[in-house]
């Protein structure tokens, strides 16, 4: 096996295998003692060991343990506890790691404001729409923006990075997270539409989501019903797939281009 460190991020739309992969990952290296801890921001993955993975929960002596979150502090829990017990050759997998993003926003805006982010973010934009079009471009409208960039943002951005660093710089095991994507827009920065600008899509979330790993899939439905396609986005030095049938991401990437076997 081989000892390199992996950190993948896997993106795409819902129904395109982000998950199934990592699981039928799992099911491969189960036999090696390899184990995958589940930071599952989006409670899917309890009904997928149920159905179609059984014999991965580790209820049932599999090697899949699951740890769900929903509210920040149960994000640095799960995160506390995998840094803790992950060995090397071991998986961390951060299923819908761009939940993470909104989850640190609703915690700040708790915290500071003392209010739910949905109250808060509709309040705001309650009182934008009563200061009418004639204070649309003066100081009235400005004052309505819910976040200050220089003074909240960054605030924001240390807090998440509290949590998805130490996954990815301190985390002794290999890293698996999955993303939903976003559509490319004017709004993104040029780097962004330069690398993700062909694809049309770009992964959802903190946007240092896609620097933090190595190797970057996109993952698509095929044209077929049932079917999906994988593309790389970037990684490193080795192969790249451009919409490639994806079947089995253990059998055609970890087998066939890493070389791995168990």
């Amino acid at each position: 096996m081989a000892l390199v460190r992996e950190r993948i991020l896997a993106f795409g739309p819902p129904g395109s295998g982000k998950s199934h992969q990592w699981l039928l990952l799992a099911r491969w290296l189960k036999p090696t003692g390899a184990v995958f801890r589940i930071i599952d921001t989006d409670d899917a993955i309890a009904r997928m060991l149920a159905e179609e993975f059984p014999d991965l929960n580790a209820e049932n002596g599999g090697n899949v343990y699951l740890y769900p979150v929903f509210d920040w502090q149960e994000y640095v829990n799960a995160k506390n506890i995998v840094l803790k017990e992950s060995e090397d050759n071991d998986w961390v997998v951060v299923d819908m790691a761009d939940n993470a993003w909104k989850a640190v926003q609703g915690y700040f805006i708790q915290e500071v404001f003392k209010t739910d982010i949905a109250d808060y973010f509709l309040k705001a934009r309650i009182e934008l729409a009563a200061a009418g079009d004639k204070n649309a471009k003066g100081k009235a409208a400005r004052n309505l923006q819910p976040m200050k960039g220089w003074i909240d943002w960054p605030v924001i951005n240390r807090i998440y990075d509290s949590f998805m660093l130490p996954l990815v710089y301190r985390n002794r095991a290999h890293l698996y997270m999955t993303a939903k994507a976003s559509t490319i827009s004017t709004e993104d920065d040029k780097e962004t539409r330069n690398i993700y600008g062909p694809f049309g899509v770009r992964p959802s979330g903190q946007k240092d989501l896609a620097h933090q790993v190595h190797t970057e899939f996109l993952f698509q439905l095929g044209e077929d019903f049932g079917e999906w396609e994988f593309s790389t986005i970037k990684d490193r030095s080795r192969k790249l797939y451009d919409h490639a049938k994806l079947i089995s991401l253990p059998k055609q990437y970890f087998m066939g281009q890493l070389g791995w076997s168990v």
